[in-house]
């Protein structure tokens, strides 16, 4: 999921919560946060500046959830997950990141 929202000076981004392990995130401008969607999760709207008693029109709230393949899920065939272009290759996300065998044990 990554965070896309432009806020109005002063508002903080909101947080994002994983239930299941007691934590959040806080959010900012296109920071990327990587979890198991079967766990419990939410988030808080954008937060207005103290003293600020109505919010601002252009505070809007705007997250990008990006799903992986249908074979990485059920674990049907193997993927490769690009992160990120090097110039002369991609950087790829090994099974224990993308796996969902993997974090499946860890959370619970």
């Amino acid at each position: 999921m990554m965070a896309m929202s432009r806020l109005p000076n002063g508002y903080e981004d909101g947080r994002f919560h994983l239930l299941a392990l007691g934590i959040y995130v806080r959010l900012g401008y296109m920071k990327i946060v990587a979890f198991c969607g079967l766990n419990k999760h939410g988030g808080t709207p954008p937060i207005a500046p103290a003293g600020h008693s109505n919010v601002a029109d252009d505070a809007v709230c705007m997250m990008g959830v990006m799903y992986p393949p249908e074979a990485m899920i059920n674990g049907s065939g193997s993927v490769k997950t690009i992160l990120a272009t090097l110039g002369k290759g991609c950087l790829e996300l090994p099974p224990e990141v993308t796996g969902y065998a993997f974090v499946f044990p860890v959370l619970f």
